[in-house]
């Protein structure tokens, strides 16, 4: 009985020993269900272990940073050019003259030339020593081919009718002339009998002639009058010059305010 027991004993202890599946000698003959083992997840450089079942943890995902698009750089914008101050100082090529009609005597002066001749303003100085001498200032007593002399000489600078109306004073046209000029204050001008408008006179004297004449004080009011309804206004293209020098076709006379036009080029 003894013998029968320890057998019973040795064969207990075998059968427990093949339960174990611990032995070497017996791997993958044992027919419990395998042990689970441990799964490994793998990522770049670096070795995970996570238990079999959990899952695994999500790997921060790496975004490479975008390129930046370079900006755009806009050309600097190019400074505006000023624009050139209205008048003629320092101007040694032209000159101009203005002053307030409330104040003639404040003649500004711009600019400078050697010469400053009449041109086509001394016409105005034939038409006034005509009225003066031949109607004695009264515009009423003018013929109508007269007047239509004193219309195109004054708006069209026609030549024929200012020789026409200068070969009518009696006497010598220059001294008719410098006598109108005279009157109103001019001492230094002096007209020639002919070629009028090559004649020095210059744009101080004329600026206070032709307020003078605004101020009904060139031969008569009426005469004044006269002269200035067919100065004002004209057609800009036929190049009849306010008092400038040298003289600028395609400007017109004063207007009635005083103030220099606008010029039609």
């Amino acid at each position: 009985m003894r013998v029968r027991h320890t057998l019973w004993i040795t064969l207990m202890a075998l059968l427990v020993a093949a339960c174990g599946g611990g032995g070497a000698g017996i791997a993958g003959t044992s027919t419990a269900p395998p042990a689970t083992t441990p799964s490994t997840t793998t990522t770049s450089m670096t070795s995970t272990t996570t238990p079999a079942g959990t899952p695994a943890p999500k790997q921060p995902t790496t975004t490479a940073p975008a390129l930046r698009k370079s900006a755009t750089v806009k050309p600097s914008p190019k400074p505006k050019a000023r624009p050139r101050p209205v008048g003629l100082v320092g101007d040694t090529r032209n000159a101009m003259a203005f002053a307030p009609l409330a104040n003639p005597g404040a003649v500004v002066v711009e600019g400078s030339v050697p010469s400053y001749r009449a041109w086509s303003t001394s016409k105005v100085l034939v038409v006034a020593a005509f009225l003066d001498t031949v109607v004695d200032g009264d515009p009423s007593r003018l013929t109508s081919e007269q007047r239509t002399q004193i219309t195109r000489a004054l708006t069209e600078s026609h030549m024929e009718s200012v020789i026409a109306l200068r070969d009518q004073i009696p006497g010598s046209p220059g001294a008719a002339i410098t006598a109108v000029l005279r009157s109103v204050g001019d001492t230094s001008t002096v007209a020639p009998d002919r070629s009028q408008g090559s004649m020095q006179w210059t744009i101080r004297q004329q600026v206070r002639f032709m307020a003078a004449l605004h101020g009904g004080r060139v031969v008569s009011q009426a005469a004044s009058a006269h002269i200035l309804k067919a100065m004002r206004p004209i057609p800009e293209s036929t190049g009849m010059p306010w008092p400038s020098s040298p003289p600028v076709s395609g400007r017109r006379w004063c207007r009635p305010t005083g103030t220099p036009p606008t010029s039609s080029r």
